[in-house]
């Protein structure tokens, strides 16, 4: 599916779909509780409905009772014991990587697999992990089999490749009898992540401690919570502040103002570009600006470069954003995918060493021909918001792929521009 773009006025406010992350944790958390646990604020997309799949070929059951809530039934572990069950991630990084180490911790003979981009993505280190722990793993890459099962100890994680494998052995440990810890080795990455895992693990009643190696869990702790709601994402409301810092004005609702969402970074961005941004008691609202270039280290906040790449190709001045190297092993290579936007827009860049830099002003040419998507929800709305920014008629590719994370996202470009600003093709 492709979208068009058309320049429009851009104005109005949205409710902002739910974290992604957060909705990924409480439903494993929900699935591994004592009792039933109500959801509220759930919002289906291609990763949230994988992570439900694999936790439904488990055992777990997920009641529709209303308007985006839930009632999870519990998995029965001992029935999982010795089980063999055949799941299937997706294209979900996050559903793949915290039920590696769970379907280990609860002794399923698992066959895992995947979509072709998942099978891209690497695991081997976290396979290591399990491997080292008595697990029997069959490969190194999507498909893989798993048998075994494990026990507490002492785990040594590479941390510098994703926060994903920490958080899939944070949730894996607190379900093993006895006491664990996970020691982190190499740069830490994305530990904002880590502490929205903690913040669920926690508030369903899990003993875990930050330590100066890593962490300290305490496992078989009775998991319980009777009611959470799941906050409003940043990760996808950087869209649409960028396109009010760009384009018009753009009010959000339904964001929790002390998340621990890493991409709330957003809002610090942009105004250290210039962006005129309010916090209101029930959102934010964020006003066309002249923005200006920034440096920044962006190691922690990797989904967030290629929307702060658009901001930066519209803003006055040069711009550095550290950290890219990270974005070559996402859904697609997004660094080649933003440098292509880059291309298409006219927009000066140069690439060294895990530095992008961007020589802004804006578009410079119209784009000839279509503007690949990269089959990337980021890619995609990335694109469009560049396209539209720049007031320009332009055709995206891989429009489909927004369904990954924010299946709305066109629905909401409406609500902000008129029927008139976009077309699926």
């Amino acid at each position: 599916m492709k979208v068009r773009t058309f320049p429009n006025q851009i104005k109005g406010e949205i409710t902002v779909p739910p974290s992604k992350s957060y909705a990924h944790r409480i439903l494993l958390c929900a699935t591994f509780s004592r009792d039933k646990v109500k959801v509220g604020n759930l919002i289906l997309n291609e990763d949230i409905s994988a992570t439900m799949d694999v936790l439904r070929a488990l055992g777990a059951e997920f009641e529709k009772v209303g308007e985006g809530e839930y009632i999870v039934t519990p998995v029965d572990r001992k029935k999982v014991d010795g089980k063999e069950v055949s799941v299937f991630a997706r294209e979900s990084g996050s559903t793949l990587r915290f039920l590696l180490p769970v379907l280990s911790a609860l002794g399923a003979k698992a066959t895992v697999d995947g979509k072709e981009g998942l099978r891209k993505r690497p695991i081997k280190l976290l396979l290591d992990v399990l491997r080292a722990h008595g697990i029997e793993v069959g490969g190194d890459s999507l498909p893989v089999k798993l048998s075994g099962k494990l026990e507490a100890g002492e785990y040594v994680v590479d941390a510098s490749q994703s926060s994903q494998n920490v958080t899939g052995l944070l949730c894996a440990l607190s379900l093993l009898d006895g006491k664990s810890q996970i020691k982190l080795e190499g740069e830490r990455v994305s530990v904002g992540y880590i502490d929205i895992t903690l913040d669920v693990l926690q508030s369903f009643g899990a003993d875990i401690k930050k330590t100066e190696y890593g962490y300290d869990v305490v496992g078989a702790k009775k998991l319980e919570r009777e009611y959470v709601c799941v906050e409003g994402d940043y990760s996808s409301s950087a869209f649409l502040f960028a396109l009010g810092a760009l384009s018009g004005e753009v009010k959000v609702k339904g964001l929790n103002p002390n998340s621990l969402q890493g991409d709330r970074a957003i809002i610090s961005v942009l105004q250290n570009m210039g962006a005129k941004i309010e916090i209101l008691s029930d959102g934010v609202k964020i006003e066309k600006s002249d923005l200006k270039g920034l440096s920044i280290d962006a190691t922690d906040i990797p989904d967030l470069i290629p929307i702060i790449a658009v901001c930066c190709a519209c803003a006055s001045g040069e711009s550095e954003i550290k950290g890219v190297d990270r974005l070559k092993i996402k859904e697609s290579d997004r660094l080649k995918a933003v440098q292509d936007i880059m291309d298409a827009f006219g927009v000066g860049h140069e690439y060294s060493e895990n530095v992008l830099k961007i020589y802004g002003g804006g578009a410079k040419t119209l784009p000839m021909g279509e503007i690949s998507g990269y089959n990337d929800h980021r890619i995609v709305m990335s694109a469009v918001v560049m396209a539209i920014a720049n007031g320009m008629n332009c055709t995206v590719t891989d429009a489909q792929a927004i369904e990954k994370s924010y299946p709305a996202f066109f629905e909401d470009l409406e609500k902000l521009g008129g029927k008139g600003i976009v077309e699926l093709l």
